[in-house]
């Protein structure tokens, strides 16, 4: 009965319903600063959590970061920010793939202080953090909201995906997220990622890749199973937030920039899990 609630409240709370998104979490912080700054793009009002806020702003504008640039996406860091963030938020985000994982009590902690919220996107390694989901599931079921839950693989990319001087809008987060790799092939699998690695397939539920897969994954910078890219799961993440609610691993495509999807083609995917590839040039 909760699950049918949830999605007719979905159904009746459009994108417009959604105002102000909140992206937090203890995982991978590059994946929350593509989901914040692709809410921003979409014309939501989008804070996310990092503790480093100054270093977070130069990844989410550049270097050189302008008062104009500071003011469209609100960061904080500390228990009394996130709380601000949560306070009002409709929509929010729970980036908890890589590092220490995403806890169950972490989970209860953030929905219990996000009294406006009305729609939870979680992102997860495939395979791991079990309980957080479940966490999240049940807390989204007690109070009748959707929650979709975005499985994936080892992250890249996350950046522009363009060279300097090359036209076109960013991809992800500004070159900062290049300039400041210094691990050379952890750089190259993540340029080459933002390229050519813009496709993306879905499974249904919760699929894992094994031992061997991981490993030649983590060896290599060409498509693979057992890779997600981050600016693309940034995009999926806001928009998992409007459409009804999906379990999903996702895995990367080949594909540039023609393959992306529209922001209104989210809904289609997650539905039919079609794959989007396309050719390298």
């Amino acid at each position: 009965m909760h699950r049918c609630a949830a999605a007719l409240l979905l159904l009746a709370a459009d994108a417009h319903a959604l105002t102000k998104v909140a992206v937090l979490g203890p995982g991978d912080p590059w994946v929350s600063l593509n989901a914040a700054k692709t809410a921003h793009r979409q014309g939501l009002t989008a804070s996310v959590a990092c503790n480093k806020p100054p270093e977070a702003r130069k990844m989410l504008w550049g270097a050189d970061v302008s008062s104009e640039d500071e003011a469209k996406i609100t960061v904080v860091d500390g228990a009394k920010g996130i709380g601000e963030i949560l306070g009002d938020a409709e929509g929010v985000i729970l980036s908890g793939a890589g590092f220490g994982g995403l806890k169950a009590t972490y989970v209860e902690t953030v929905l219990r202080n996000a009294p406006a919220c009305i729609s939870l996107a979680v992102c997860v390694e495939a395979g791991k953090d079990g309980e957080g989901v479940a966490a999240a599931r049940k807390a989204c079921d007690d109070r009748s909201i959707p929650c979709s839950i975005l499985r994936v693989h080892e992250l890249r990319g996350g950046g522009p995906g363009t060279d300097p001087g090359e036209v076109g809008d960013d991809l992800g987060l500004s070159r900062q997220f290049y300039d400041t790799q210094f691990d050379f092939p952890k750089f190259q699998a993540d340029s080459y990622a933002d390229k050519f690695l813009l496709g993306l397939s879905a499974t249904a539920g919760d699929a894992p890749v094994n031992f061997f897969q991981k490993l030649k994954a983590s060896n290599g910078i060409q498509r693979d199973d057992g890779v997600t890219n981050r600016a693309v799961v940034g995009r999926a993440l806001v928009s998992a937030l409007t459409c009804e609610p999906v379990d999903l691993t996702l895995n990367v495509e080949e594909g540039q920039r023609p393959v992306l999807l529209d922001d209104g083609d989210w809904a289609a995917f997650f539905r039919e899990k079609n794959t989007i590839s396309g050719p390298l040039e």
